[in-house]
């Protein structure tokens, strides 16, 4: 838990982001007889309640710093569990007014919206007091929706509560006193989960030791005979006579998991979507190249035999005419059919090492006569004869016959000039001509699907405004970006940028891929740092907002998210707003948290995580989880 500035009680709510509190609840916070903290994401304290200013004094931050180390440690890890999702506890030495040393046990429960944890509440209870648990029930369980309980072990390994908040009444329909005959909960258990919650409450009972855990999610009956979901979540605690006993709480997750599945089924229907489309594309496709074939074929036939026969010279202009269109209408289904599969996230690429000056003569060289037949000059100079980049090379064509055929269509005087070159980490490939320009207003909605700038009435009108929108797309798929400078009357300048890095180094150059830690702690983002710097290009954001932000101008082969970030987006919402984006279906993304179920495990593998990595985790963990999805060999050298 870091250090932070603490404010006492005010008229505005403890928690951030209420902006409609309620004053009972705040009165019950700063009355109850309870201390209680309530920290931020990062640890720093954002809410001190009556009862913990009197026991800490009004440096609340300076506790922190007189704590045994070992316990320091004990509370940090308690709060990353609970920051991650579960309810836990551990009990520790707080030195209080006056110098006195006494212990206390500490219950962190993650607080924040459904589906969201914005900081870790933390409850204090004098491990002397055996009023707290029920005070702090009555008077704070009903606002947080959660039923408490304590249970002891019996000799037959059975549990007996000694007692269950009301609220269980709105979440299972049975009154409190229902539960405490013995075998009752388990009663309420769905048939279908009975026997995985009755052995994993077996094998917690069996290691009764404080701290221990136990976090459940399955599906109960309710008394009108609905299924509902819950979290039970359990904890090893002590008591004054010093013996152990369970304290937990249960949680309604019911409308969660309505929302959930409800998500599933959209993500499904729009999946099912897409296929249908890609379906009717391929298919569409077939049907309109089969005959297209056949005119193109049959016009280019008729052609060369009637130049044998004294034939008016508009049939060979009839002919060419149908040629020409035959080809302009195979053009715009190769761009239909490119734009979906990238759109669909299906556009396969075949990297290899490029040549880029040898690529770009070869493009030149087939377009020559495009620019001579308008009297335009058409240039390449190369800086660097060897530049090799990692790329398709199919595909880098296809983008450098867009950029420099527009360049020719949309020049009357002059010509397209191409420049490449390197810089530090990026190829460099520009495309400068001397046409018509695009107009201010036009350039930041460039790379649009369908767009064109009509603003310009002498503009041709050919095409279908795909050709540029794809070219973009590739490039991003390729790690690389395409930018844009152009004044009206004055020409366009269109640089691709690629990295010289390469997937794995496969360029023979020895550069390490290139890693992305998306951590809000300085601390991990750190040590984790440390573990891959003699293998990968680490490179480090706090946040998801600048994970995206970060990720607009450069490339990067892996991710490692931590799931549960600071306010704001989540590293859950960061993954699928990433795998929404052309070309990032193949690039691995590795989720980190503290403490995840099964059930979250699969959540996060659905939302687009490649895999889990549960903290604390090993360097050698972390490195072969790296070198799996990036195909790097075992480092030589020692741990």
């Amino acid at each position: 838990m870091r250090e932070g500035r603490a404010r006492g009680f005010s008229a505005t709510c403890p928690f951030p982001g209420t902006t409609n509190p309620d004053a009972v609840a705040r009165l019950v916070l700063e009355k109850l007889p309870d201390p209680l903290l309530v920290l931020d994401r990062r640890g720093a304290p954002v809410y001190v309640n009556g009862a913990l200013r009197a026991l800490l004094g009004d440096e609340i931050t300076q506790t922190w710093s007189r704590m045994r180390p070992q316990e320091r440690v004990r509370c940090l890890r308690a709060f990353l569990r609970a920051r991650a999702g579960a309810y836990t506890a551990c009990i520790v030495h707080l030195p209080q007014v006056g110098g006195e040393s006494r212990p206390w046990e500490l219950f962190l429960i993650p607080w924040g919206p459904v589906g969201r944890i914005l900081g870790v509440t933390v409850r204090f209870r004098d491990v002397g007091s055996e009023s707290a648990f029920r005070l702090f029930d009555d008077q704070m369980a009903a606002q947080l929706s959660v039923a408490l309980y304590r249970l002891r072990s019996r000799a037959n390994g059975e549990r007996h509560y000694l007692f269950m908040s009301p609220v269980i009444g709105r979440i299972t329909g049975y009154p409190p006193a229902y539960f405490l005959q013995p075998g009752a909960w388990l009663e309420i258990v769905h048939p279908e989960d009975r026997a995985g919650v009755h052995k994993a409450w077996a094998g917690f009972l069996q290691h009764p030791r404080i701290g221990h855990l136990l976090r459940l999610e399955h599906r109960i009956l309710h008394a009108d005979g609905q299924v509902r979901w819950v979290l039970d979540e359990a904890c090893w605690v002590s008591t004054p006579d010093g013996e152990p006993c369970i304290e937990g709480m249960v949680l309604d997750l019911t409308e969660r998991k309505q929302v959930e599945q409800a998500l599933v089924r959209a993500r499904e229907q729009a999946e099912e979507a897409s296929r249908m489309k890609s379906t009717f594309l391929a298919n569409m496709s077939h049907e309109i190249r089969t005959p297209l074939a056949s005119i193109l074929g049959f016009a280019e036939l008729l052609q060369d035999e009637l130049s044998a026969l004294e034939v008016p010279q508009h049939f060979f202009e009839f002919l060419e005419a149908i040629r020409t269109n035959g080809r302009r209408l195979l053009n715009l289904i190769n761009d239909i059919l490119d734009f979906s599969k990238i759109e669909a996230g299906r556009m396969e690429l075949r990297f290899e090492p490029v040549s880029i000056p040898a690529l770009v003569d070869e493009v030149i060289s087939s377009l020559r006569a495009l620019a001579e037949n308008k009297g335009l000059y058409l240039q390449s100079e190369h800086a660097d004869r060897q530049l090799l980049v990692t790329a398709d090379p199919q595909r880098l064509s296809q983008i450098l016959i867009n950029l420099i055929s527009n360049g020719i269509r949309f020049t009357e005087r002059g010509g397209v000039h191409v420049r490449t070159y390197r810089t530090e980490e990026q190829a460099v490939i520009e495309v400068r001509d001397t046409g018509i320009g695009i107009s201010e207003q036009a350039l930041p909605r460039l790379g649009k699907e369908f767009f064109q700038d009509d603003s310009d009435p002498n503009r041709p009108k050919d095409g279908t405004g795909l050709g540029l929108a794809i070219s973009m797309r590739l490039a991003r798929l390729m790690g690389g970006t395409i930018t844009v400078q152009s004044q009206k009357g004055a020409g366009s300048t269109f640089t691709v940028l690629l990295p010289i890095r390469s997937r794995g180094g496969a360029n023979g150059s020895g550069a390490r891929p290139r890693v992305l830690i998306v951590e809000d702690i300085p601390e991990n983002a750190q040590l984790l740092t440390y573990y891959l710097r003699e293998e990968f290009d680490v490179h480090t954001v706090p946040s998801a907002e600048e994970a995206l932000q970060w990720l607009e101008e450069h490339h990067a082969e892996l991710l490692l998210v931590d799931v549960y970030l600071g306010p704001g987006m989540d590293g859950v919402e960061l993954v699928r707003r990433l795998r929404s984006r052309p070309g990032w279906g193949s690039i691995p993304i590795i989720a980190q948290t503290a403490y995840a179920s099964v059930a979250e495990e699969v959540k996060f593998l659905q939302a687009g995580f490649n895999a889990l990595l549960t903290k604390p985790v090993s360097r050698e963990e972390l490195l072969s989880c790296l070198r799996r999805y990036l195909g790097q060999p075992a480092a030589s050298r020692k741990a």
